[in-house]
C-alpha cells in the first residue's frame, strides 16, 4: 500500500493524474474498497508530497535507530534514543540526525 500511495502522489502532482485515473491505479494496485480509495487519493490531492515525505522521513528514522543500535551493540536499551527522538519535537530531519544520531555525544 505504501507503493501505491508513493505512485499516487506522483502521479497526481507530477504526472497530472486526475482524480479518476489515480483512483483507478490504486484500486488496481492494492484491491481495496471504492470508499477508502476515495479518501486516500482526497488526503493525497490535498496534501501534495506526503506520501514521499512520510517515507523519506521513515527511512532516515530507521537508519538513525539502525545506527544506534550499532553503536549500543544491541537493542535492549532503545528507550533513551526513543525519548530523545521525541523529546527533539518537530525538527529537520537534518537536525534530529545531530540530536540523536552517533555523533550527538550521548
Amino acid at each position: 500500500m505504501r507503493a501505491a500511495r508513493l505512485v499516487v502522489d506522483t502521479g497526481i502532482h507530477h504526472q497530472g493524474w486526475t482524480f479518476d485515473e489515480a483512483s483507478r491505479y490504486f484500486a488496481e494496485a492494492t484491491g481495496l474498497s471504492d470508499s477508502y480509495n476515495e479518501g486516500q487519493i482526497f488526503r493525497y490531492m490535498l496534501y501534495p508530497g506526503q506520501a514521499t515525505a512520510y517515507m523519506v522521513g521513515m527511512r532516515q528514522f530507521l537508519l538513525l535507530r539502525q545506527q544506534e543500535q550499532s553503536r549500543l551493540q544491541t537493542d535492549s536499551n532503545l528507550k533513551e534514543f526513543h525519548t530523545s527522538v521525541l523529546g527533539s519535537g518537530a525538527v529537520p530531519l537534518s537536525i534530529l540526525a545531530e540530536l540523536v544520531g552517533p555523533e550527538a555525544g550521548r
